[in-house]
């Protein structure tokens, strides 16, 4: 299980580009990065997911996927913390396997298990960098 943290900003492309120069940008490996990804959201048509506090998501980036369980967790003014489970997939469709150690592991039946279906796909460019949160250290 990992803490995702996430800050987004709705920013105009001029502002965009000139965010994307700042050196705290810049650090913890690299430049920030830009990916065409489309994201697939499953649930049953009752939504017994989304009313349990969890989403199931299988992220295609290029030719990988990615499976994402997340619950619910704090949020304001753009500012996410959520807890969330993640693994890489060779399907279109969640393997589930590794969800049995998650919040989802509760819910899962075979009945669910067929039950779940896409509610819908979301393209997307994402631009993302990793930002260090430790203050500079003298030198």
């Amino acid at each position: 299980m990992g803490k995702e943290v996430e800050l987004k900003f709705e920013v105009p492309p001029g502002v965009a580009r000139h965010l994307a120069s700042l050196p705290a940008l810049h650090r913890n490996g690299g430049l920030a990065q830009e990916n065409n990804l489309v994201s697939v959201y499953f649930d049953t048509p009752k939504h017994k997911l989304r009313k349990n506090g969890l989403s199931l998501r299988v992220r295609h980036i290029g030719n990988k996927r990615l499976e994402t369980i997340k619950a619910n967790g704090n949020s304001g003014a753009g500012l996410f913390s959520r807890d969330e489970w993640e693994k890489s997939i060779e399907s279109d469709t969640p393997d589930l396997r590794g969800a049995r150690h998650s919040p989802l592991g509760a819910l899962l039946t075979k009945k669910l298990k067929r039950a779940l279906k896409p509610v819908f796909d979301r393209p997307a460019s994402a631009r993302s960098a990793l930002a260090s949160s430790a203050a500079p250290q003298a030198g």
